[in-house]
């Protein structure tokens, strides 16, 4: 192990800055946890120099309520954080200190990694989130099983190579103990930290929060992790394994315009679009009623996609190109297009196997701009040429017309 001494954010404006405390009992002296810019359900959670941060519901029902504070930290960064439960976690009762964030909506789609505290298990853990779908990276002792009232501090390192180091220490104990050391390479960048509480009626103000603290250096310092063979290419290049890939979606079109879904074919070949078919999602992932499009249901479709190009699907071919100023060669008409929900879903690109091509989400928490500016305004990605599901690869056209079907995007990074 090799000792970095850092220097401690307290993620706001504040100007007090102390260096990391080797000492236990000193490390957890001063909390500035009070003084963080915390957004989210405010309205559910006191805020004191007393407690830190402590959920009341005053509706006192089930539910579930956030907090989040801006922090841009990912690698080579420690996280601490003080919890006190006034019951035994359970999976109803539960909560997550997330790390990292792509968003301040941790109700939403984000990427990010987030501690668990609680669960069946009765422990913590940690695990990565990428949109709505959870991956549980490391699982602790189960330190919490039979424990009514645990009171815990928790540390959590990333160092520069990827690897994630966390410890946990129970108000009974006198040192950290080491619970996992896991690789896995962390999302690119971070808006917020943040708690999120999951509570039953009878919860609505047992779970509390203190001594949040990030800080820059880290004790773990590894080698970096060695190329894996056998790995994907879409995990080592970051650059997906499929050709054909949705880029750009209009959703919440204006008046004059129209919802559309883009294709672009990245590679060298032309791309068949015989059979393929677009399913929609709900907003929570669940499948809807006849929500299958067909790409070639109509005669008029084109059955190939040359390489490097674009193809746009709609349900009014002339409003598009009246409203973008593009020609209609790259914009088709889908008479079973499927509107597309205001308050956003997912798109998901099948082979007429039914084998999964390419997914992603769309919703208001994707754009870059404020979702009342954000009507008429197409999400178009980044560098088309990565797969779909990564959403800090979405962001607000930049265009005039507010998209850009059938073209190159206005946002695009081409590598």
């Amino acid at each position: 192990m090799k000792r970095i001494i850092g220097i401690t954010c307290f993620l706001s404006s504040l100007c007090s800055c102390s260096p990391v405390i080797d000492d236990l009992s000193e490390e957890m002296a001063d909390d500035f946890t009070y003084k963080l810019a915390w957004t989210g359900d405010t309205d559910k959670f006191i805020i004191s120099e007393q407690e830190g941060l402590r959920l009341n519901d005053k509706e006192k029902v089930a539910g579930s309520a956030f907090l989040a504070s801006g922090s841009s930290r990912v690698r080579d960064t420690r996280w601490e954080f003080r919890t006190h439960f006034f019951f035994q976690p359970s999976v109803n009762n539960h909560a997550r200190f997330y790390l990292i964030s792509s968003s301040d909506n941790l109700s939403g789609p984000l990427d990010g990694y987030f501690v668990q505290i609680g669960g069946k298990d009765y422990n913590v853990s940690l695990y990565r989130q990428t949109g709505l779908k959870l991956q549980l990276l490391a699982s602790g002792r189960e330190l919490m099983r039979g424990n009514k009232s645990p009171d815990l501090k928790i540390k959590v390192e990333c160092d520069a190579n990827g690897y994630w180091t966390f410890w946990t220490c129970l108000k009974e104990e006198s040192a950290y103990v080491i619970e996992q050391q896991v690789w896995d390479n962390p999302v690119g960048s971070s808006v917020c930290i943040g708690v999120y509480c999951f509570y039953t009626s009878s919860r609505y103000n047992g779970f509390v929060f203190s001594h949040i603290r990030v800080t820059e250096g880290v004790e773990v310092v590894t080698e970096p992790k060695p190329a894996d063979p056998d790995s994907e290419v879409s995990e080592v290049l970051d650059e997906p394994t499929a050709t054909l890939l949705f880029n750009e979606i209009m959703y919440h079109n204006g008046k004059d315009g129209a919802e559309y879904i883009e294709l672009y074919n990245h590679s060298e070949e032309s791309v068949s679009l015989v059979g393929l078919q677009v399913e929609k999602l709900k907003l929570d992932g669940s499948a809807i009623l006849n929500g299958t499009m067909e790409l070639t249901e109509g005669t008029s479709t084109p059955s190939v996609v040359a390489p490097g190009s674009y193809i746009c699907f709609t349900q009014s071919p002339k409003t598009i190109v009246n409203k973008h100023q593009v020609e209609q060669v790259r914009v088709v008409r889908l008479s079973n297009f499927l509107p597309l929900s205001d308050k956003g879903g997912y798109l998901i690109l099948r082979s007429k196997e039914g084998k999964l091509i390419d997914r992603c989400y769309f919703g208001d928490q994707v754009h870059s701009i404020p979702a009342s500016k954000a009507i008429g305004i197409a999400l178009e990605k980044r560098s088309p040429r990565l797969a779909s599901d990564k959403i800090s690869n979405w962001t607000s056209s930049g265009h005039a017309t507010g998209g850009t079907p059938g073209i190159k995007n206005s946002v695009v990074k081409m590598r």
